[in-house]
């Protein structure tokens, strides 16, 4: 009978820890595809994607070389119209060495680094930056959605720079 009761929780602690495991992985390729939408936004240009990615709360925010934009509505023309629509076009974000890190149920950050080429419309001029991305993440309706982004360039380490 012994036996019998601790085979049942062994096989019990190993199903809650593979059901685990793969509701993580689900989470994972939910971000992972939330990513995706995210550089396929950027790439287009594409407003109503980017709406879908991020979160209908107020308290949405960007921070970016160029600014730093509170709520929906400052995201998508400060941003999306004005940086990547009126000043850039050919526009190519590839992200690498992304990261996810759940912290319950409904809370995550992702971090990449990131390599983008684009022309500015004006003088056609190609531009190239590399940098690196956090994002902070909640489930909202069943769906991961963006609620504030960081980004910045890479690191720097010569002498004086980087303070």
């Amino acid at each position: 009978m012994k036996k019998v009761i601790v085979s049942f929780f062994v096989l019990a602690s190993l199903f809650i820890h593979e059901s685990a495991r793969s509701q993580q992985l689900t989470h994972e390729k939910a971000i992972d595809r939330l990513l995706d939408h995210y550089t396929k936004s950027i790439n287009t240009a594409d407003t109503s994607l980017a709406r879908s990615l991020f979160s209908s709360k107020e308290a949405l925010s960007f921070i970016h070389p160029r600014g730093h934009e509170k709520g929906w509505l400052q995201i998508r023309d400060q941003f999306y119209i004005g940086t990547m629509g009126n000043l850039l076009s050919g526009r190519q974000l590839v992200i690498t060495e992304s990261a996810v890190h759940q912290l319950d149920k409904k809370h995550a950050w992702v971090e990449f680094y990131w390599d983008f080429h684009a022309t500015f419309k004006e003088g056609n001029q190609p531009l190239h930056t590399k940098g690196r991305e956090s994002q902070l993440l909640i489930k909202e309706n069943g769906d991961w959605k963006i609620v504030h982004i960081h980004y910045s360039g890479l690191p720097v380490s010569g002498n004086g720079q980087g303070f």
